[in-house]
């Protein structure tokens, strides 16, 4: 029996709402989910996946990183704030994000993994602060 009353009480799905801002160079900026619910989380973990075979003992995986990092920058991304060459805000969709230059979805991958592993960090501490 659980007797945590703060862990008992919990809300047990993610406020989807809740969003990050993070500062990009240039004075850009993305808004980024806080934390993904499992439906997305699992969108995530498979994105990349293009095969997975088990030869004898030893199951063998074929994963498609720049897929991943599509998807996975797709399911995280809320808004931004980059505009096109005639100064219009861009709308925020998969063929957009597709377009960008390397150097931005490099700054926007390094961002979300930096935020990733915040979050990972902070759910360490609340656990360990239950033990």
């Amino acid at each position: 029996m659980i007797e945590d009353k703060e862990y008992v009480s919990r809300c047990r799905f993610v406020d989807a709402t809740e969003t990050v801002n993070k500062e990009l160079s240039g004075g850009h900026w993305i808004t980024i989910k806080k934390r993904l619910a499992v439906g997305e989380q699992k969108k995530v973990d498979a994105g990349g996946m293009r095969r997975v075979s088990v030869p004898g003992e030893k199951p063998v995986m074929e994963l498609d990183y720049g897929e991943y990092s599509f998807v996975r920058a797709e399911t995280y991304l809320v808004d931004w704030s980059f505009k096109n060459k005639e100064s219009k805000d861009v709308a925020l969709t998969p063929s957009a994000i597709r377009a960008l230059d390397e150097e931005t979805f490099d700054e926007i991958e390094n961002a979300l993994t930096t935020h990733i592993e915040e979050m990972t960090e902070a759910k360490k501490i609340r656990a360990g602060s239950k033990q």
